[in-house]
Order: structure tokens, then C-alpha cells, then sequence
């Protein structure tokens, strides 16, 4: 029976997210698509390489029936990469990889080194995939070396909130934010959702918080308030008051 590795913290990916607001779909409705797709992909085409197929047997195999082609066009932004004429499964490799091996592990180990060698890693990573291993350890200290200060400064850039310097309390919680995958990847997603939001700028405040607004300090000051803006709980909210 094939299979691939489906991580829990999925519905929270800024990735789904974002295909969900441009398809006009539900988080859910997103992940159901996408496993199919990735299912018929490892049944069909267990390399990741989706090259000769259409953009409507693409829809197809995910049980899409929208435009294909717009279908097909969000995915490219993230989910499938274009490489030298082809079309790859994004991180094929990090979801398929323990299931290819155990299928060759005894024989045919020249078909997954094939596999492996299309997706032209660097030698250290793909050292690492060969051998199964996962580089969440890797992604995590790129994630923790970044400094403070740069969230500060995007910060300024984008948000009507101006920040004017980082206080011994907010490096403390911005620090512990920063050790959290899902608070560094989805930042300016983060940031994006706020400016949408008319309640999360304040303009449409509550009579229990009338001086509510989103600001860095409320964003970073515990890891529930951020998740709670991925997740959508204020999308276009307009009278309750966060909790």
C-alpha cells in the first residue's frame, strides 16, 4: 500500500491559506484536493514528475471541478516547481521518499537513486534525503539565526502600527515567536491578513474592547494570537472582541 507523510500542522500552511483565498475554497476543501492529487501522483508517477500530464487530468486526478487551468496556475506558486522542461511535485522528496524506500530497499536501489537525482539537491541535502532524514532541524536554525531586528523593520514597512524599538519585553516574546515555524513562514502573511481585516486594525472595534487593534505587541505576546489570524477566526470580523 503506498503512502506519503502528511503532517498535522497542515491546515495551518500559509501555502493552503493562500490556495484557499485565491480558489474561494475552504482550507479543508484545499487539503482534501491535494491528497488526492498527491495519491494519484504517487500511484501514477511515483517520481513526482507530472510532465506529460494535462492541466485537466491534474484537476482530474485531484477531483477538481473548477477551470483546470486556473487550478493548475495556483499550484504552480508554491506546490509544483518548473525545471528544465519538466513539472515536479514541490518537495516531492520530503512526503514520498520513506514510502520509495522501503519499496526499493532490497532491489532496484538504481531506481530511486534515478528518482532522487531529478530532483538535483545539493550533495549535502541530498545526503541527508537518501538516507531518510529530516531537515526540519536545518529549516528550524536558518529560522532562529534571523534577527530580531529585521521583524521590526518589515514591520515598519507594511504596517500602519509603527514600532519604535524593541523593549527587553517584546525581544523576549518576539524571540520565542521567532523559534515557532509557523510564526516565521506565515509573517507576512500575518501581516497581509491584518491589513484586510477592518476589526484587527480597529476600525470596527467592540463595546467590551472599544481600543482594540492588532498591534506587534498583542501579535507576539503569546503563541495563540497569531494562529488565531491564520486560522481565519477574524476574517472579516466585525464586533467580537479577541479573546
Amino acid at each position: 500500500m503506498a503512502w506519503i507523510r502528511s503532517e498535522t500542522t497542515i491546515r495551518k500552511n500559509h501555502k493552503i491559506l493562500r490556495i484557499a483565498l485565491k480558489l474561494e475554497l475552504k482550507p479543508v476543501e484545499v487539503i482534501g484536493h491535494l491528497h488526492l492529487f498527491w495519491h494519484n501522483v504517487l500511484d501514477l508517477r511515483e517520481d513526482g514528475d507530472i510532465t506529460a500530464w494535462t492541466n485537466k487530468e491534474i484537476a482530474h486526478y485531484a477531483e477538481y471541478e473548477g477551470n483546470p487551468d486556473k487550478f493548475v496556475e495556483v499550484l504552480e506558486d508554491g506546490l509544483i516547481d518548473k525545471k528544465n522542461g519538466r513539472r515536479l511535485i514541490h518537495d516531492w522528496l520530503d512526503y514520498a521518499l520513506p514510502y520509495l524506500q522501503s519499496r526499493y530497499r532490497t532491489h532496484k536501489k538504481e531506481k530511486l537513486a534515478e528518482i532522487i537525482a531529478k530532483y538535483e539537491y545539493g550533495q549535502t541535502e541530498r545526503s541527508d534525503r537518501t538516507v531518510g532524514l529530516h531537515t526540519e532541524q536545518t529549516k528550524q536554525t536558518k529560522h532562529t539565526t534571523t534577527p530580531p531586528e529585521t521583524y521590526l523593520s518589515e514591520w515598519n514597512k507594511k504596517m500602519p502600527f509603527k514600532i519604535r524599538g524593541l523593549s527587553d519585553r517584546r525581544k523576549k516574546h518576539l524571540q520565542e515567536r521567532i523559534e515557532e515555524k509557523n510564526f516565521v513562514d506565515n509573517f507576512n502573511l500575518l501581516m497581509d491578513k491584518i491589513i484586510a481585516s477592518p476589526f484587527l486594525l480597529g476600525k470596527k472595534p467592540s463595546e467590551k474592547h472599544p481600543n482594540f487593534k492588532a498591534d506587534f505587541d498583542w501579535l507576539i505576546g503569546n503563541n495563540t494570537n497569531y494562529l488565531k489570524i491564520l486560522e481565519g477566526k477574524y476574517d472579516e470580523r466585525q464586533t467580537d472582541a479577541p479573546r
